[in-house]
């Protein structure tokens, strides 16, 4: 039994690591498992379909009425194609089997790069799950995603594949792809010049890789240009960014994915903390590689160890450490990681849309960097390392397929296939299609793509996610609008543009607003929108009887959508927010109707007795109604509830007030 302990160790070791990366397939799928919930997905699936039809990229904003004439690059016309094809052709379902695939890519070269880098498997899981959940907002089907993918295919080119910079070249072809599918396309050549300029710092061999590099950069920008805008085209990221930085303000208040990383944000959302949690660590780690790589000079990349040297009897192999890659990285290699850190950190802190590409860039690094320093812990404080890597991949994929991280996040999607039930204006679309199929509508910036997918050509959104398909002073006045408690600005809108249907968040300022505007009547309720008509655009029969707000006070109560219930896991009730019974109670508070508020918040909290603005919301209506004793319980319950809660500071004035 004894000479047998040694051989089945040696195959133990294998076996672990192989289960963490058999627990990172898992985990991934399990963040993929969620609804199509991309508000731009039918933007990009109409823009495709113009462009089959006919057989040119638009060099205008032909989704737009009131801006058809607009100049603008279409920097992503090859993902609309695959939109279009996908969505239209196959369903929602196939949006998200290519979704998975691309997550799938996204994380298996992540692996890849980490593992050839010298990481071991439990390292690489560890990592590797920080920056899934860092970067979960990007993972719906958007040109983003497959950015995400290019970014990281170009690290790990750099970086592992002949780091000599022999192979680069590979990087041309990629960049042809990069720029005909999304605008982030300059970020290939800023990796190759920093990774070129790190190396060049290192001595005479990383100058000949830096000069290398130069050539192949140069090719990447002549790639640049191979789009159908030209150098318009090529140029149009900067131009982007020129807009940005001139309306910084505007962008950041109204664009949460524009803000600073480290903005105000009451929620706390756990992507940030991820980010936080790989990022800081990451730093010091690469920064001290760096240190004493040069401390230890320049020296020639190691060939891979034969083969007797890396099968010893006895030895477990790691899958991170089979291939023979040197695990000591020389001075350019360990420079190059640090500058390709040091460029993705400076543009996450600026923007935080920008957390998943960093994230995604510098995991396999921090992975890599974490297994040699491991090596020097002792054995017993280096077993904690698998078992902690295991409970975080099953906390994490428990999080996605319960719900709980979105939920967490404000996330407006549920774990299951299709379209998502919550995000999607749908209930007021149809109602437009339906009732007022010839009329101009005034959408919200949110709900402007999805009104576009669904409508188009018959009707065409004021606004939608196509930031630069008009002026962006046109911008500013729409969410300008929408943003404010008084509809004057709207309405002066409207009678500019000729509009007599608005489709708006159900309790948005902008709805709250129009319920005190005589011009304007409530004819349609959702789950999370509203529609909102011109009174004198339209006949009064029909007005009469789609007056949700008359109905109501003449005690004709229309019945009202509830949130989709998520269902179970395991047996188990997933994570749930009855965000439609919570904004229902909210309009109708706001339009003078309490005792019906109470109605839908009574059904909000009996659905989920713990979520803490659904227990304020009717505590505040219970209030406002004289229930005293019952507000004051219903107030207790809500500041002791855990999670975002809109109404802490009025439900906490309230209660004060209340206490005896």
């Amino acid at each position: 039994m004894s000479t047998d302990r040694p051989a089945r160790a040696a195959h133990d070791r294998p076996a672990r690591a192989r289960l963490a990366w058999w627990l990172l397939l898992g985990v991934v799928l399990a963040a993929g498992w969620f609804q199509v919930d991309n508000l731009d997905l039918g933007l990009h699936a109409r823009t495709g379909q113009w462009i089959v039809e006919h057989g040119r990229v638009p060099a205008l904003n032909v989704m737009s009425r009131l801006h058809a004439s607009h100049p603008t690059v279409d920097d992503k016309w090859a993902f609309q194609v695959a939109a279009h094809l996908l969505f239209d052709g196959l369903g929602p379902d196939a949006c998200l089997l290519a979704r998975d695939l691309l997550l799938l890519a996204l994380f298996g070269v992540m692996a890849c790069t980490a593992r050839a880098l010298g990481a071991r498997g439990w390292s690489t899981l560890f990592w590797l799950l920080l920056a899934l959940v860092a970067g979960r907002s990007r993972f719906p089907f958007r040109p983003d995603l497959v950015s995400c993918l290019l970014t990281v295919v170009v690290a790990h080119v750099l970086l592992v594949s002949r780091r000599d910079g022999r192979g680069a070249w590979r990087l041309i072809p990629l960049q042809l792809l990069w720029v005909n599918v999304h605008g982030y396309f300059i970020i290939g050549p800023l990796m190759l010049a920093v990774v070129a300029a790190a190396q060049a710092l290192s001595g005479a061999q990383g100058r000949a890789v830096a000069r290398r590099l130069a050539l192949v950069g140069a090719g990447m920008l002549a790639a640049c240009l191979v789009n159908p805008a030209g150098l318009d085209g090529a140029l149009h990221p900067f131009r982007i960014l020129a807009d940005l930085s001139a309306h910084e303000a505007f962008y950041r208040g109204a664009i949460i994915e524009f803000r600073p990383t480290l903005a105000a944000d009451p929620r706390q959302p756990w992507d940030r903390l991820a980010f936080a949690a790989l990022g800081i660590p990451a730093v010091l780690m690469l920064a001290g590689g760096a240190c004493s790589a040069w401390r230890r000079g320049p020296r020639a990349p190691t060939r891979s160890p034969p083969p007797s040297d890396a099968a010893r009897p006895g030895r477990a192999i790691e899958p991170g450490c089979a291939k023979g890659r040197s695990v000591r990285a020389s001075s350019g290699e360990a420079f190059a990681a640090l500058a390709l850190c040091a460029l993705f950190g400076a543009m996450s802190f600026s923007l935080r849309r920008n957390m998943a590409p960093c994230a995604f860039v510098v995991a396999p690094l921090a992975a890599a960097r974490w297994s040699r320093l491991s090596r020097r812990t002792p054995p017993a404080l280096a077993r904690i390392g698998p078992p902690l890597a295991a409970g975080l991949a099953l906390l994490v994929a428990w999080g996605e397929l319960s719900d709980a991280t979105s939920v967490h996040d404000g996330l407006d999607r549920r774990a299951g296939h299709g379209l998502s039930a919550i995000a999607y204006p749908d209930a007021g679309i149809e109602f437009i299609a339906r009732e007022l199929p010839t009329r101009s509508v005034f959408t919200a910036f949110s709900y402007g793509s999805t009104f576009t997918g669904r409508r188009w050509p018959q009707q065409v959104a004021s606004t939608d996610g196509n930031t630069h398909g008009y002026p962006t002073a046109y911008l500013e006045q729409v969410l300008a609008a929408s943003a404010s408690d008084d509809s004057t600005a709207f309405r002066a809108l409207c009678a500019r543009d000729g509009h007599d249907v608005a489709l708006l968040p159900m309790a948005g300022p902008l709805s709250i607003a129009l319920l005190s505007d005589p011009e304007w009547a409530l004819v349609c309720v959702g789950l999370r929108e509203a529609v909102w008509v011109r009174r004198a655009a339209l006949d009064a029969s029909w007005l009469a009887g789609h007056d949700l707000l008359a109905r109501w006070r003449r005690g004709e109560a229309p019945a009202l959508p509830d949130t989709p219930d998520p269902g179970t896991l395991l047996g188990l009730p997933k994570c749930f927010v009855p965000l439609a019974e919570i904004d229902e109670a909210t309009l109708l508070a706001a339009a003078g109707m309490p005792e019906a508020a109470l109605v839908r918040a009574e059904r909000a909290t009996a659905r989920a007795p713990h979520d803490g603005e659904a227990l304020a919301l009717h505590g505040l209506l219970c209030a406002r109604l004289g229930r005293g004793a019952q507000a004051r319980e219903l107030l207790e319950r809500s500041a002791a509830a855990r999670g975002y809660n809109r109404l802490a500071a009025a439900a906490a004035e309230v209660l004060a007030r209340l206490a005896p």
